[in-house]
């Protein structure tokens, strides 16, 4: 079902490129929605799938996405997290990914794209960014409790991701917080979309809770417009 040109639109990550301007790089990923405008065709396709014994989408897509990824020499590690890594994904879920650099610039950004009508989404760190707001504000880091390691280059992202699970499993006041967010995010996805709270919302919330109302995070502090109404 993908095309020549929906493949060449998804994301470079030479080695050798480390300066990304979020606006220009979602733009450049961003590609002409395929079946995504069209649910029962995707929703056909789908359950083909299924009748057919064949993996859904998502998955081919994940594959795709994390091959070309793994390219990168600056990659150092890639989280999937979200309804595909808890199993809980239907046929019209996307896709979250997070990708932790050694270096790259800006220092964190968000951007989407569309791979044979599945919406990928993929935050992207800096390994400093990553571990500075490890030790400044670890109970934003919720996405990584359940979430599944897809690729560690060498062996030093496992202890991230399980540094910050062991935190959220001594602070279960943190986690029932988290839950209650997240149960109320679910209930606003059954609205309009006007009504849903984004995450960077939900980062505010959190530090007004937790860090007494000062802002400690260095990633999404003041993010583009048009990259906060994405997210």
């Amino acid at each position: 079902m993908s095309s020549n040109n929906e493949l060449r639109n998804m994301p470079v990550m030479e080695s050798d490129v480390k300066k990304m301007n979020i606006i220009e790089k979602n733009e450049a990923l961003s590609t002409k929605p395929l079946v995504t405008d069209r649910p029962v065709f995707l929703w056909l396709e789908q359950n083909t799938r299924k009748i057919l014994g064949k993996p859904l989408l998502q998955e081919e897509v994940l594959d795709k996405v994390v091959s070309q990824a793994t390219a990168d020499s600056n990659l150092i590690g890639i989280l999937l997290f979200g309804s595909l890594a808890s199993g809980t994904h239907t046929w019209k879920s996307d896709i979250d990914l997070l990708f932790v650099y050694q270096e790259c610039d800006p220092t964190s950004g968000v951007a989407n794209l569309i791979v044979e009508g599945i919406m990928v989404q993929y935050f992207f760190t800096n390994l400093p960014t990553l571990l500075e707001n490890m030790e400044n504000v670890p109970y934003l880091l919720r996405i990584f409790c359940g979430a599944k390691i897809l690729f560690d280059r060498d062996g030093s992202f496992t202890p991230i991701v399980e540094r910050v699970e062991s935190y959220f499993s001594i602070h279960p006041d943190i986690q029932a917080e988290w839950k209650r967010l997240e149960d109320l995010h679910q209930v606003e996805k059954n609205g309009p979309a006007c009504a849903q709270t984004s995450i960077l919302v939900r980062w505010d919330e959190m530090e007004e809770k937790y860090s007494g109302g000062l802002r400690k995070r260095t990633f999404f502090r003041n993010p583009p417009g048009e990259i906060q109404d994405q997210i």
